[in-house]
């Protein structure tokens, strides 16, 4: 359950959004201050419900996630519940597809796309084996999948998307990745997770809904789903577009801008395969993607081109 602060504990900064901006128990996502630490967090007030409560319980159980966006604390009134969490201050990665078109460019090669995706796999793993972050990161490495934590049940994300995806430098990050060319990768707002083995249309009163346009073809939630739905974030980010393309998705989903990297199309072609089954696990994902990066980085020689200082605003 919520526990309570002092009502003063915390300054509102700025509103960021508005009510009903991100699903029908949202009443607003503001900017604020935590006074006694000069911290700043991400406020999201909320309905009193079953599904506050869920996603609150679902944030304890990912914190600590480098990859996973952290909660601080939680408030409740009589009519609003308020998560305080993690604070991304180089903002999502729709905006940072913003910031691109108005360039008119896109990225120079690989090696931010490989970022996001193996931060992605790396948050997806943890949501569906609940295993130690720092072994599923070095079993990858050795050439390894993941492995189930005992009695973890496992959790879906189910709203994965540009606009979830968020980037920060904070020192949490960099002590969790050495590599530090490109921002930490965090994937935030879990309003409508549920656990893996529900079967989303049972409980979509209770679980809300994502953004259909990155929802995969079962539309069932489940843990292929999630892949799909990295898949088609990878799809925009290279595209540099706000939503999918659906006449570019079945054979280049990338463009024809890194074709140079088999291995990355292909891993994405995969998560984008129509039938569940046919795409890769959570569990197998970190190692899937660091094999393609080791062999990119190797043709390479280096870790990519920076990101330009006006991609973050």
């Amino acid at each position: 359950m919520p526990y309570t602060l002092p009502p003063k504990a915390f300054l509102t900064l700025k509103k960021l959004t508005h009510h009903g901006d991100a699903g029908a128990h949202n009443q607003g996502i503001y900017l604020t201050q935590h006074l006694p630490t000069a911290k700043v967090y991400i406020e999201k007030r909320l309905l009193p419900s079953r599904a506050a409560k869920r996603e609150i319980l679902a944030m304890r159980l990912c914190n600590p996630h480098p990859h996973l966006v952290s909660i601080f604390t939680s408030t409740q009134s009589t009519s609003i519940i308020s998560i305080y969490m993690q604070h991304c201050e180089l903002g999502s990665l729709d905006t940072l597809i913003l910031h691109f078109n108005a360039h008119a460019t896109r990225l120079h090669d690989e090696g931010f796309v490989f970022r996001v995706f193996w931060h992605l796999a790396l948050a997806l793993c943890y949501l569906s084996t609940g295993a130690d972050y720092a072994t599923t990161r070095d079993r990858a490495f050795r050439g390894k999948s993941a492995v189930r934590k005992k009695g973890w049940h496992g959790m879906v994300h189910r709203d994965i998307k540009p606009g979830n995806v968020f980037l920060t430098r904070n020192r949490e990050c960099k002590g969790a990745d050495a590599h530090t060319l490109y921002p930490c990768v965090v994937l935030g707002d879990f309003g409508c997770v549920g656990a893996g083995s529900e079967r989303y249309s049972r409980h979509a009163r209770v679980l809300g809904r994502g953004d259909p346009r990155f929802e995969a073809p079962e539309r069932e939630g489940n843990a292929y789903s999630d892949v799909f739905s990295v898949g088609l974030v990878l799809h925009c980010l290279a595209r540099m577009v706000q939503v999918p393309d659906e006449n570019l998705l079945p054979d280049r989903p990338l463009g024809g801008q890194y074709t140079g990297c088999r291995h990355l199309a292909k891993m994405v072609r995969d998560c984008l395969k129509w039938t569940p089954e046919e795409r890769p696990s959570p569990l197998e994902l970190p190692r899937l993607v660091f094999e393609g990066y080791r062999v990119w980085r190797q043709a390479r020689g280096c870790d990519g081109v920076a990101l330009p200082k006006w991609a973050f605003g």
